[in-house]
């Protein structure tokens, strides 16, 4: 397992130091790129899983699987979602990345307030929803109720912030719509 860890990591590398070269990395290398250690651990994990599952045979009660090897089979669980949403969190930044490069190229300043807005949320809801999934995995407990309940408690917490939730759904519809521009002079009724 080890073996083919360092082989599948040098392959990578090498295909990643064969991207850098080159003036604009292609996606299918940043897609590499932000899988390169996600996948070293995925391999580790499900392999040492995998390599040591002739041994769980002997610890089997007679009525089905044991302690132990539902422990280990938790923990590879937990090690593959860990490594799966650390995977997705490293794409977005280089995704994040990226477009921030294109935003920077081009003259619109309302894009170089958004990007950033975007980015974070993505990455906020990645590592929420992560943490949920990690959760579940070792607790058992399902959270499906748990976020249903949110959503009624984020109903009144709406009812009792409408006004600041107004305000934040306008500055997003200056931002999308983009009446004007930073730096432009703007008057309504008498107001500057």
């Amino acid at each position: 397992v080890l073996i083919f860890e360092r082989v599948v990591r040098r392959l990578i590398a090498m295909r990643i130091r064969r991207a850098s070269e080159k003036s604009e990395p292609k996606w299918g290398d940043l897609l590499l790129e932000a899988l390169s250690k996600p996948l070293v651990i995925f391999i580790q994990v499900y392999g040492i899983y995998w390599a040591l599952s002739p041994i769980w045979a002997h610890f089997d009660d007679p009525g089905g699987l044991s302690l132990i090897h539902r422990a280990a089979g938790k923990a590879a669980d937990l090690g593959g979602t860990i490594a799966l949403f650390w995977f997705a969190y490293r794409f977005i930044h280089i995704i994040d990345a990226q477009v921030r490069r294109w935003v920077n190229s081009s003259d619109n300043s309302i894009n170089e307030m958004l990007v950033p807005l975007v980015s974070k949320t993505v990455r906020v809801f990645v590592i929420v929803v992560g943490g949920m999934m990690v959760v579940q995995n070792m607790t058992g407990i399902e959270l499906g109720p748990l976020v249903a309940s949110l959503g009624i408690g984020g109903l009144a917490f709406a009812l009792a912030g409408k006004d600041s939730i107004a305000n934040f759904l306008g500055s997003l519809t200056i931002l999308l719509d983009k009446p004007f521009h930073a730096g432009e002079r703007i008057v309504i009724d008498k107001h500057e």
